[in-house]
């Protein structure tokens, strides 16, 4: 029995180190031996190293616990001086080359205007006039009897008629290029509104994807500790790095689509593409409702350059059938001439002429000007209602879009993110009592990611559709 005790209490010393003298089996029959096998049997089963493993894995999943907390209740937000969606389109009306080219094309539409009333220069002339050929022998070229030298002054004299008709003519083609400033602006403005949005977005996008990164990491780095300690699985860990590597590709491309959004604005505020900027990281909805909304043709017309254009050539091409038909007034001229009689007193002559365009071989043309400018005015009409129903169609689809998607971003903020955080960190207490593994952490995460980006994309069209309603009704 002492020899079957000492054989026991060796093997426990050669595990725990414990030299014990022969003599002491002798004492110490039972008691002392079944002390021992129980601190043996302890730490065979937590050896000093298993322990540390074991308070390590803990910390770090009451590390992982606080971080995700404040992750969920407490945002990180930046305070750093950005660059506003107005400050963008002022710098767009003030630098953007294509609308200072407007402007010098408006410049020349008003300095052709000063020349509309201008006449046909004058004519003056001089030669010999009704001289024979031939020469007695006692004259010379000068000393003769026969023929004069003629001196003429010649003016031809418009209608005054057709000079104010040309002028209103091209008086109004500077409205029809002041109305295309206003469509063009509009079309920057968009471009503008959505680069500004699409980098919005992808900023959000991407301050998710490095909180889910370095969480991710943590959460490996934690379930690895736990697997030398058989607390965790392997498939739980590979997946987790699946999801980050899928990260780092959705990392890449936002960034990407960062770069891209930068580079439009710096071209519409013309400016190097070197330049970087910050933007705002809140931006509030117009909150468009349908007491806003209105598409009567008067509204429509207002507020639309396309339509204001079409109006505006309507009146340039009645006021060019005015100018046509204004060919049918007769013109005038005037013409002085001065005789230098040789061998004779002096003379002169004052002729005045009037043209006849009513003649029926002269009036085709006018007519026919004046038929084909009636047949333009009529088919621009006939466009200008058609944009105008275009224009109400999208102005009623668009705000409708919108109104529905602020519904949709409502629902994401007051009840779908709320319940999924609320999932979140149930799985997440469980995760830090050990009770749950990180596989169903992971897809609770898993699922709130997926609602922030679904919120992130609803958010997005949310405002799209607003700038899609600005477009058509032309707001800045």
């Amino acid at each position: 029995m002492c020899r079957k005790s000492g054989t026991k209490s060796e093997d426990i010393r050669r595990k725990t180190q414990d030299v014990r003298p022969k003599s002491e089996c002798a004492s110490n029959k039972t008691a002392p031996s079944v002390v021992v096998l129980s601190l043996s049997k302890h730490l065979r089963a937590q050896p000093f190293d298993k322990l540390r493993v074991t308070a390590r894995v803990f910390f770090l999943r009451i590390l992982l616990f606080c971080i995700l907390c404040v992750k969920l209740f407490f945002p990180f937000q930046t305070t750093a001086q950005a660059l506003s969606l107005q400050n963008v389109l002022d710098s767009i009306e003030r630098n953007n080359p294509l609308l200072a080219s407007y402007q010098y094309k408006i410049n020349a539409d008003h300095s052709m205007v000063q020349s509309a009333k201008a006449w046909m220069p004058p004519k003056v002339g001089v030669g010999p006039y009704s001289v024979p050929y031939g020469l007695s022998s006692d004259e010379t070229f000068f000393n003769r009897n026969e023929g004069m030298i003629m001196y003429f002054a010649e003016q031809d004299i418009p209608n005054p008629a057709k000079l104010k008709a040309k002028q209103n003519y091209l008086a109004s083609l500077a409205g029809v290029d002041s109305a295309d400033v206003g469509s063009s602006r509009n079309e920057l403005f968009t471009k503008a509104k959505t680069a500004y949005i699409d980098r919005f977005i992808a900023e959000k996008k991407l301050r998710v994807i490095a909180e889910e990164i370095a969480l991710l990491n943590l959460m490996i780095k934690t379930d690895t500790s736990a697997y030398s300690v058989n607390q965790s699985d392997l498939p739980s860990i590979y997946k987790a790095q699946a999801r980050l590597h899928t990260l780092e590709a959705m990392r890449t491309h936002e960034r990407s689509a960062i770069t891209e959004a930068n580079a439009m604005l710096n071209y519409l505020m013309n400016r190097a593409q070197s330049i970087s900027f910050a933007i705002d990281t809140m931006i509030p909805f117009h909150n468009y409702k349908l007491a806003d909304f209105d598409t009567s043709s008067a509204f429509v017309s207002l507020h639309r350059s396309d339509i204001l254009k079409i109006d505006r050539s309507i009146s340039s091409l009645q006021l060019n059938n005015t100018l046509a038909l204004s060919a049918r007034k007769p013109d005038f001229n005037l013409r002085y001439e001065h005789y230098d009689v040789f061998g004779g007193p002096n003379a002169f002559s004052l002729l005045g002429s009037v043209t006849i365009p009513i003649a029926p071989w002269a009036s085709k043309s006018y007519k026919s000007e004046a038929i084909t400018t009636q047949e333009q005015i009529e088919a621009m009409n006939f466009e200008k209602q058609n944009n105008i129903n275009e224009a109400r169609s999208m102005i009623e689809q668009t705000l409708l879009h919108t109104i529905s998607e602020y519904e949709e971003v409502s629902h994401y903020e007051k009840e779908v993110l709320p319940a999924y955080k609320k999932a979140f960190q149930t799985s997440l207490l469980s995760y830090r009592e050990n009770t749950n593994g990180l596989l169903p952490s992971l897809m609770a995460w898993d699922d709130l990611i997926q609602s922030e980006t679904e919120y992130l994309y609803h958010l997005d069209q949310a405002y799209k559709s607003e700038i899609a309603y600005e477009n058509a009704i032309e707001k800045k």
